[in-house]
């Protein structure tokens, strides 16, 4: 095989890696509230231990009705207020800090771990302005929160996979066309 196509290999299944373990994932979350609300969404990220970090294109359903608005704006507590920015998002409603809001703050969903409000249990909340839900609260949130991944196929490991299979066509095809190594066999005198 010739060095330039090796490298071309080398080089189609090092991209296909980099593109893959570079990816953020989808997850779906949900929050069943002990006086029958249910919060559901999803959102992508990476995940880094427990937490899931930089995440992005939120999506906030209660009751299986779009969270009203045109956007949806991330935050978390600071302490005494509600500040925009970065949310904490967590497997374990304990480590959970983040603000799901409408970009007008017409409704939201908030989760808020223990340590930002001195308890020991976090604070689950759900408002809106509209007629269509009543406001929701759970001092003892870790009940009913799930957060999972997607089971999505993502474009790089979809190009990942299509480059491992060129490797080995590629491979194939030049070990079909090479012919076999001739032996020679000794004779004896």
């Amino acid at each position: 095989m010739k060095i330039t196509t090796k490298l071309t290999l080398l080089l189609t299944a090092t991209l296909g890696l980099s593109v893959a373990s570079a990816r953020a994932d989808t997850f779906d979350f949900s929050y069943q509230f002990g006086d029958g609300l249910l919060v559901t969404g999803s959102l992508d990220g990476t995940t880094n231990g427990i937490f899931v970090e930089n995440v992005s294109n939120v999506s906030v359903f209660f009751n299986g009705t779009p969270l009203p608005g045109s956007s949806i704006v991330t935050g978390s507590y600071d302490g005494s207020s509600f500040v925009d920015g970065p949310a904490i998002v967590s497997f374990d409603a304990l480590n959970n800090n983040f603000l799901f809001r409408s970009s007008d703050f017409d409704a939201g969903f908030y989760l808020v771990n223990a340590a930002a409000f001195l308890s020991d249990t976090a604070t689950a909340y759900a408002f809106t302005d509209d007629l269509f839900l009543v406001s929701s609260e759970d001092t003892n949130a870790r009940i009913g929160w799930s957060l999972k991944a997607s089971t999505v196929p993502d474009g790089g490991t979809t190009f990942l996979l299509l480059s491992l299979t060129m490797i080995i066509l590629a491979r194939m095809h030049f070990t079909i066309g090479t012919p076999a190594p001739q032996r020679i066999r000794a004779t004896a005198l």
